[in-house]
């Protein structure tokens, strides 16, 4: 036989036997794949039946623009900077404890005296299932309520967002009358300082 055909057949032989070797290797390994695979699948199925939904309610509010200060190009990068600490005063009152007091009596989710300690984990807990963010580039701050009911997540995000509403009222309410207090004040003490006036000049 000649030499190059005699090293074509050990090739194709050692060939032969490298795929074989690669063939028991994978006998022995395919039971312990497919038991592999069987275990995950059945435990995918298995939380997928199992697993308790979790349903997302949302709810918007819109903060108005502050028109009592007019802006004018001077102004405009300390109006942005304002505006900006407006938008996180807001957030911050939105998740602070007060909102979520009022929210736990509106609900009526707990008979426990408020400041003890298991009314304060059950207001964590509504605390905890509950997000509230800027949107971008927009005016809206959005609240996410999570729960296992999606009557109960709408019920949860629309009243977080009524008592900040309610609370946004009565701080404006106070601060108008604040002011207004203020102004007749000025007014009564203008009128004063004018009868002086009138007073000395008559005499």
């Amino acid at each position: 036989m000649p030499e190059n055909q005699t090293r074509e057949y050990d090739d194709s032989l050692l060939e032969q036997i490298h795929l074989f070797d690669y063939w028991q290797i994978v006998k022995k390994r395919i039971t312990l794949a497919i038991t592999v695979f069987s275990v995950m699948v059945a435990g995918t199925l298995g939380y997928l039946l199992t697993a308790t939904p979790i349903y997302e309610a949302t709810s918007r509010i819109l903060v108005t623009e502050d028109q009592s200060r007019r802006v004018i190009d001077s102004e405009l990068s300390q109006s942005i900077f304002n505006d900006q600490l407006r938008f996180e005063t807001e957030l911050h009152i939105l998740n602070s404890d007060p909102i979520y007091h009022d929210v736990l009596g509106s609900l009526r989710l707990t008979s426990a005296t408020p400041g003890s300690e298991e009314y304060q984990i059950t207001l964590n807990k509504i605390k905890d299932n509950v997000d509230c963010s800027r949107l971008r580039n927009t005016r809206l701050l959005e609240v996410k309520a999570y729960s296992a009911s999606a009557d109960t997540a709408a019920l949860l995000a629309n009243t977080v967002v009524n008592v900040y509403i309610n609370k946004y009222r009565n701080r404006n309410l106070e601060s108008s009358r604040s002011t207004a207090s203020w102004l007749n004040d000025q007014l009564i003490d203008l009128e004063y300082k004018l009868k002086d006036s009138q007073q000395k000049l008559l005499d």
